[in-house]
């Protein structure tokens, strides 16, 4: 409890980047490890790294993005010489609490050897929230489904389907999910692939909203578009390009999240969901705040036309 009472007090008082959405995170990782734990054999080490790295992933974020920090020369950049400048704040941030606050050190209760496998698997998860990762990660898993599709062709003809097939009060649906899990553990053996799936979950974890029920995904890409457009005023008061979808006088939020769904969102969760079985309800999801997007978008379009009497089917 006073570990999380300090990250609280760390966690600036920003639109997004609060910790509303550290809490949020921690949860939805927390969801996805009771979907997929059981399929990849996730040990308590793993899941403890997982949640603390959630819970800490964006301590003193400032509000603008690692762009920003760059561009304007800000001490974070020069302090890490441009790389994942975020990120490796947020982690300084939650080591330094645990080193400087005995009360609040979480991992005190760890052996050398315990604790620097623990550090490595934080680091390792939070520094991949950085979105610079974003396409390399989706590459991986792009890779790792299509071993998931060999190995399930394997076990299909194998003695393990006999076991599962033979396991009583079976069905397939159940059956095709056995398998599945069966083909998933077999993609993550190493110590490099466990790091892998850990950094996978939580990189869904953090960008999870467009996967939400509607109602909370309508006021978490509010909240971020607010402050897109912090820094987009910043930019403008400093004679900066304005970066993309940060500018409130031009950015339309439906078409942002349009697009951040059909280019950021859909290819990750597509290839998640096809890993893990047990997520796939969350692609329902998707499709519903994609069509509610899509509605709100085309009446913008009208209220636009509407306005200024210019045709705006080319758009629709």
């Amino acid at each position: 409890r006073r570990f999380i009472t300090e990250v609280d007090n760390i966690y600036r008082d920003n639109p997004y980047h609060c910790f509303k959405h550290a809490i949020d995170v921690t949860h939805t990782t927390y969801l996805y490890i009771l979907m997929v734990r059981e399929s990849v054999n996730m040990t308590q080490l793993e899941m403890f790294s997982l949640l603390v790295a959630a819970l800490v992933h964006d301590m003193d974020h400032p509000g603008v993005t690692n762009a920003y920090l760059i561009a304007t020369r800000d001490p974070l950049a020069m302090t890490y010489n441009d790389e994942s400048v975020l990120e490796n704040l947020h982690l300084e941030r939650f080591f330094s609490l645990c080193q400087n606050n005995e009360d609040a050190n979480i991992l005190s209760g760890f052996d050398d050897d315990t604790y620097r496998r623990v550090r490595r698997s934080i680091i390792a998860c939070v520094l991949h929230t950085d979105m610079a990762h974003h396409f390399k990660l989706v590459s991986r898993l792009n890779e790792i489904v299509a071993l998931t599709k060999t190995n399930t062709t394997i076990i299909t003809g194998s003695p393990i389907k006999q076991n599962i097939m033979c396991g009583g009060g079976g069905n397939q649906d159940t059956d095709a999910t056995s398998i599945s899990a069966a083909a998933a553990a077999a993609s993550f053996k190493t110590d490099e692939e466990r790091q892998l799936m850990m950094n996978i979950i939580l990189h869904c974890a953090d960008i999870s909203n467009a996967v939400k029920p509607n109602a909370l995904y309508v006021k978490w890409a509010s909240r971020v578009l607010e402050e897109f457009f912090n820094q987009g005023d910043r930019e403008r008061s400093k004679g900066l390009p304005i970066s993309p979808m940060m500018d409130r006088e031009s950015t339309s939020t439906a078409l942002s999240q349009i697009n951040f769904m059909e280019f950021v969102i859909a290819p990750l969760y597509v290839q998640f969901a096809a890993i893990f079985p047990r997520t796939a309800f969350l692609l329902a999801r998707l499709i519903q705040n994609r069509l509610y997007y899509q509605e709100a978008y085309e009446r913008e379009l009208d209220e636009n036309t509407a306005r200024d009497g210019v045709e705006r089917s080319s758009e629709k």
